[in-house]
């Protein structure tokens, strides 16, 4: 059995982009950021690193992300890690994604003391969903 699982909860970095493929399936492409607490100061302060992971996801997924994800909003996504290769010149690149399956808006957790990212409308919490 093999299985490539991914939950990931976090901020979204920037307004989603949008694109749709050459065989016409719309994508959809966005950075979230999540926070990892590394230990605490003497003085009770956290250390803490914050990761960003590109999000990428398709289909009716990708129109949901369109109309109803925004930066600054608190999702958790679950989906698999996927590569993209390519080339430049005689260069082979590669770069880590995200292709979600899931994705749930959140209300933040008042105990949190780090302030959300701006966001545009916080507005009523929605969950979209998609499968493959």
């Amino acid at each position: 059995m093999y299985e490539n699982d991914i939950v990931l909860i976090g901020f979204v970095g920037a307004d989603p982009s949008i694109y749709v493929t050459t065989s016409g399936t719309p994508l959809a492409k966005f950075p979230l950021a999540t926070k990892e607490t590394l230990g605490k100061n003497p003085d009770g302060t956290y250390n803490t690193r914050t990761d960003w992971h590109d999000i990428i996801a398709y289909d009716g997924l990708a129109e949901y992300i369109d109309k109803s994800v925004r930066k600054g909003y608190y999702v958790m996504v679950r989906g698999g890690l996927h590569y993209s290769v390519w080339k430049e010149g005689e260069k082979k690149r590669k770069r880590a994604e995200i292709k979600i399956s899931r994705l749930i808006k959140l209300e933040r957790d008042s105990n949190d003391a780090t302030p959300p990212p701006e966001q545009e409308d916080p507005g009523t919490m929605e969950q979209g969903e998609t499968s493959e």
